[in-house]
């Protein structure tokens, strides 16, 4: 439960006199189900997917369930943790979904999130040529929807060397940076 302190005071007119209550306590306990938080996902320079849980206003999560699903199979149990932010080492990368539910301080547990699902990136070098063939998944996880995605390459350093604008799923890179020893290559995901 939640508990709430009270108090009176009051303060006669003229302002000369004052009484002040002795403070009273109780324990509340809700029985309403809280609304669910929205969660979001991405995959960090590590390749570990970072997974935030924002919940409603005025809302409290004294702790947080997370859920994954790897390749389409049923959501499993991953980590209950006293964190709206959660990072999952996912190993072997893979396409991956996540939902989560969280407990309020008066023990009642929300119904489930949204689902989200990072981008799943791969990089396929082409047999007997200097092209690269990439693909991705798509996004899932904003309240408005995809807005676009960009193609960047990085440097050693993370930094961006070039972006270009991408629909649909599929690129193919046929001039590769001669330039760069390592190519890296990331999809930006912006919000509709």
């Amino acid at each position: 439960g939640q508990s709430y302190c009270y108090q009176v005071n009051s303060i006669l007119n003229n302002g000369q006199s004052r009484s002040i209550s002795a403070s009273r306590c109780i324990q509340a306990t809700s029985t309403a189900t809280p609304p669910a938080g929205y969660l979001y996902s991405t995959y960090d320079e590590n390749n570990q997917v970072q997974l935030n849980l924002t919940v409603p206003q005025g809302q409290v999560a004294q702790q947080v369930r997370y859920l994954r699903s790897i390749d389409g199979v049923p959501f499993a149990d991953l980590a209950t943790t006293g964190q709206a932010a959660y990072t999952d080492p996912l190993q072997p990368l893979s396409p991956v979904c996540y939902r989560a539910s969280y407990t309020n301080p008066c023990e009642r547990s929300s119904t489930l999130s949204n689902t989200t699902c990072p981008v799943y990136l791969i990089a396929l070098p082409q047999e007997n040529s200097p092209t690269i063939s990439l693909g991705w998944t798509g996004y899932v996880g904003f309240p408005d929807g995809v807005g676009s995605y960009t193609l960047e390459l990085l440097d050693a350093g993370n930094r961006v060397v070039s972006s270009i604008p991408v629909t649909g799923n599929t690129y193919l890179e046929r001039s590769p940076s001669d330039e760069l020893q390592e190519l890296r290559y990331r999809i930006r995901v912006t919000s509709g």
